[in-house]
């Protein structure tokens, strides 16, 4: 079940996620969150003025445009309720060379994510947490 909440004045979406284990046997899943950032009118604009960071306490990925004209004050995140096993700010290692946002390479292979938070031409940012249900 995913349910998705818009406030209806601040600039935030919340996700949440709920999963129930049905069978007998436990199991143990990796679940991902993506976004794109903008911070500006389009992404193909602003994606290399793009700044990444990750916030040392809770583990959120941040993302700053200190170059645009309407957003440069403004930070973006992506979170989840604990830290994530691993994280990128990198497009390309998400998605892969020939996957897309909809069946993402790292998705598809169940993979770990490199930690990489870094400036970079294509950034995003997604979090893998492992769940046991």
């Amino acid at each position: 079940d995913l349910t998705h909440v818009v406030d209806p004045v601040d600039p935030v979406k919340i996700s949440r996620l709920r999963i129930q284990n049905s069978g007998s046997v436990p199991a143990r899943l990796r679940v991902y969150a993506y976004a794109e950032w903008v911070l500006g009118s389009h992404r193909s604009r602003t994606a290399a003025t793009i700044v990444p960071s990750r916030d040392a306490e809770t583990g959120a990925l941040l993302a700053q445009n200190p170059y645009g004209l309407d957003f440069s004050e403004r930070v973006a995140f992506l979170a989840a309720d604990s830290a994530a096993h691993s994280v990128t700010a990198d497009r390309g290692e998400f998605i892969g060379r020939h996957g897309t946002s909809e069946l993402p390479h790292a998705v598809l292979n169940g993979a770990s994510l490199s930690g990489r938070v870094e400036a970079g031409d294509d950034p995003c940012a997604a979090i893998a947490r492992d769940i046991d249900i």
